[in-house]
């Protein structure tokens, strides 16, 4: 069997979650309180806890976001790989 990546439904939900990244703030709760689950309290103050550091993850998954976009309107790859 051959997998490869379906553009159509993959970029729907890409785009989805990208949206719900910039309009959902309940996305922003769920993350700090499941990382500060990993955290010690002081790397928690630092991060998870620190506004600006909300900020730079999100606009770092919203970028990330747009160049998996970017490849999946150029018709994703199949993988190398027999499954």
């Amino acid at each position: 069997m051959s997998w490869s990546i379906k553009p159509c439904n993959s970029s729907r939900r890409v785009q989805q979650r990208l949206q719900d990244l910039q309009h959902e703030p309940r996305l922003q709760a769920d993350f700090e309180h499941e990382m500060r689950r990993f955290l010690p309290p002081d790397g928690a103050k630092r991060t998870v806890e620190n506004p600006q550091f909300w900020v730079y993850v999100r606009n770092t998954v919203l970028e990330e976001g747009q160049r998996v976009l970017q490849f999946l309107r150029q018709g994703g790859a199949a993988s190398p790989f027999q499954m």
